[in-house]
This record gives structure tokens, C-alpha cells and sequence, in this order.
């Protein structure tokens, strides 16, 4: 069964007022047979038939029959204003069809308003051209089936009419076959482009360096003197270089004449005297000669090895990847 509503709450007169009186009466469809409608959901209580609006331009809850209607509005002289045909019951609520000429479908259903459409019968059909070609059965809720989003849920209790992006196969929410998701578990997404295709995977979570040619020397260039050492050559001091200095030695005097030193001083007393020699030596300076060493290289011996890098990812926050099905 259905609840028939009107496109709008109130019904209103050309002019604005509110349509206090409009009438809606309900027949078979195609026929001018008038066909109970119901005030509740039992369809045990029937409404008069027209149902007369209230002052307010409203009309009171109007439940149908499994059977399609003919409805037709009056104002409150019996005027028509339009007619609906045929109205489709079935559960939930049913309105009157906005005609076509007025922005709407002309229709009450999915089905009929296609056709009225022209777009045929098809469950599914598509709008676009070439690559911009989209199945409307795919805009579901205004995402396409297949369009990716990140979810902060639980992995576990992801929203009806999508699905984990974990590889798995599911059935599309209008039934028209399955798709496959991505597997992005654990993974970052890049723009596929002309350097990554499309569903293209590859990276690591770790890195490792590698010498690449394994051991080797390596040799310095030999142009350029430098020294880094050597041996004093040996020298002899010269007297212009020893430092100037004497020699002081003792003797004493003899007496009564006799020659016992160097000089007879006469009137000589018995007290020693020192008698030096002559200052010798210039103390002048002096060098020492250093032998360096010639042109020569350095070799050094290196052997195969790796570097391992960690720490390479930014601070992340992970969630999940869902695909609307």
C-alpha cells in the first residue's frame, strides 16, 4: 500500500490564496469510476471521495489501494486544474507527477519517468560522450561506482554500498555485475600519470645502498710536493759559530827570582793568580739542513658494503580506503 502526497503541502489558487475547498477525487485509472482511497494504513477507514482541503489549502492523510489511480484536482467550483494518470501504488509514499513542461518527469515512478524522458526503459543507460561517458546507475548518493574515499571508521564497519579497498571482488550496489577493488591496505596513493600507470604498485618501506663495484683503491694525485716529515742532517760547528767564552787557569807566583809560572813579577808574593785566556768564538748562528720528501700518491683500499636507511616515512596517520560499490 501507499500514502499519496502532493508535490507541495498546499494547494493554492492562481492568484495565491490558499486553495480552501480544492478537491481531489480518485478513480480507475483510465475510467471516471471513482475508487475508494483510505485514511489510515489499514485501509479500513474510507475517505469521501472528493477529498475536500481544509481552510488551510491541506488535505488529510489519503492511503491508496494496490491498484493504479486516476486523480484529479478541482478548486472549490469543480474546475479541473489537472488530472494524473495513471498513479502507481506501492509502499511508501506516492505523489503526483510534476509535468514535464513544469521541470518535472511527468511520471511516478523511475521506470516511467525514463521513458518520459525519452532515455527508454533500461535500468541503467549512460550520459557523457567518449571518456566522459558515465553509467547513471553508478551515481549512487553523487559518487560513481568505483570513486575512492578515506574512512575513518572501523576497517570492520564500513557504510552499506561500498567497500574495503583490500583487493576483494564484491557485487555492485544495482546489480549489474562485480567490480574489483584496489588492494590499498597499507599502501600511499600517486597520481597515474605518463611515469605511473594506472593500478601500477611498486616502493618499499626500507632502502638499501650498495657500493655497486665492490672493493677498490683509490689513488691520489702525485702533482704537488709536500712534505710530511723528515731527518736533520748532521753539522759541524764552526769557530764563528761557537758562542764566545774563556778558558780560566790557576798557577801561582815564585819568589827570590826563579821562574816557577808564566812571568816573573818582581816583588812577587807567594799568593796564586788566575790567569786566562784570550775570548775565542763568535756565537753566531747556524743551521740544520732537512731532507724532504719527493712527489708521491696515497692508496686507499676500500671493500664492498651496504647502507640501510630507516626512518623514511613523514609522520602518517593511517586509515582506510572504501570504494562505492
Amino acid at each position: 500500500m501507499g500514502r499519496f502526497v502532493l508535490p507541495l503541502a498546499q494547494v493554492f489558487t492562481a492568484s495565491g490564496r490558499l486553495g480552501a475547498g480544492y478537491k481531489l477525487g480518485f478513480f480507475s485509472t483510465g475510467t471516471s469510476t471513482p475508487l475508494d482511497t483510505y485514511s489510515d494504513a489499514a485501509r479500513t477507514i474510507a475517505n469521501s471521495n472528493p477529498v475536500v482541503a481544509d481552510a488551510s489549502g491541506r488535505f488529510d492523510d489519503i492511503h491508496l489501494a494496490d491498484v493504479p489511480y486516476k486523480v484529479v484536482l478541482t478548486d472549490d467550483d469543480d474546475v479541473e486544474i489537472w488530472t494524473a494518470d495513471p498513479v502507481q501504488t506501492s509502499t511508501g509514499e506516492i505523489g503526483i507527477p510534476v509535468p514535464l513542461s513544469k521541470g518535472g518527469t511527468g511520471a511516478t515512478s523511475a521506470a516511467n519517468a525514463r521513458v518520459a524522458l525519452g532515455l527508454g526503459n533500461a535500468a541503467t543507460y549512460t550520459v557523457g560522450d567518449g571518456a566522459d561517458e558515465v553509467p547513471t546507475n553508478s551515481m549512487v548518493s553523487g559518487v560513481p561506482t568505483g570513486g575512492i574515499i578515506m574512512w575513518s571508521g572501523s576497517v570492520l564497519s564500513v557504510p552499506s554500498g561500498w567497500a574495503l579497498c583490500n583487493g576483494g571482488t564484491y557485487s555492485k550496489s544495482d546489480g549489474s555485475g562485480s567490480i574489483t577493488a584496489p588492494d590499498l591496505r597499507d599502501r600511499f596513493v600517486v597520481g597515474a600519470g605518463t611515469t605511473y600507470a594506472v593500478n601500477g604498485t611498486g616502493g618499499s618501506t626500507s632502502a638499501t645502498t650498495s657500493s655497486g663495484g665492490g672493493g677498490g683503491t683509490i689513488t691520489t694525485s702525485a702533482a704537488g710536493g709536500h712534505n710530511h716529515g723528515g731527518a736533520t742532517q748532521g753539522h759541524s760547528l764552526t769557530t764563528a759559530e761557537i758562542p764566545a767564552h774563556n778558558h780560566q787557569q790557576t798557577t801561582g807566583q815564585g819568589s827570590s827570582g826563579s821562574v816557577t809560572g808564566w812571568n816573573v813579577v818582581s816583588n812577587a808574593t807567594a799568593a796564586s793568580t788566575s790567569l786566562y785566556t784570550a775570548n775565542a768564538g763568535g756565537g753566531g748562528s747556524h743551521s740544520h739542513g732537512i731532507t724532504d720528501q719527493a712527489d708521491h700518491t696515497h692508496t686507499i683500499s676500500t671493500t664492498d658494503h651496504t647502507h640501510t636507511l630507516s626512518g623514511l616515512l613523514p609522520p602518517y596517520l593511517a586509515l582506510g580506503f572504501i570504494m562505492k560499490l
